[in-house]
């Protein structure tokens, strides 16, 4: 759900089309979000709203109703409200190597081993720049050995 007409477009343009990625106008999203079924959703990344106090209720209102298998991500999650919006019964990983940071929550203990191994590897190459896309998709599908 997109809430931003310019960005949403912008985006869209981006990805293009995608068997598995639908990006979808809306009004508000903290609004969407307190009434949307989001059973079906496996991954949700919350990165919405002009103001903070919009994203929090977002982020409030998603970890409200999420099925329990879904994986939620949330940019700029150094602020303070973000990360005190997720209920104590959410496991949680700040991906703090590169700004503004990323926040990765998820109940139960089925990503807490891929996750964690995710955060450790990203860290273990922050020194290189987030913008080589190419290099980043071959060190993270190769399991192993240095990105060049």
């Amino acid at each position: 759900m997109e809430d931003d007409p310019d960005w949403g477009e912008m985006v869209s343009r981006h990805i293009g089309p995608h068997q598995k990625l639908r990006l979808h106008q809306v009004a508000s999203v903290p609004e969407w979000a307190a009434t949307a079924d989001l059973s079906r959703y496996d991954l949700i990344f919350i990165d919405d709203s002009k103001t903070s106090e919009l994203r929090e209720q977002t982020i409030r209102h998603v970890l409200a109703r999420v099925a329990p298998e879904t994986v939620v991500v949330i940019h700029d999650f150094e602020i303070p409200p973000y990360q005190n919006a997720v209920p104590a019964d959410f496991e949680r990983i700040a991906f703090s190597s590169f700004r503004p940071m990323t926040g990765v929550v998820w109940r139960g203990a089925r990503w807490t081993m891929p996750i964690t191994q995710l955060a450790e590897r990203i860290d273990a190459r922050k020194h290189m720049s987030p913008l080589r896309h190419s290099a980043w998709r071959r060190y993270l599908a190769s399991g192993t050995g240095p990105a060049r």
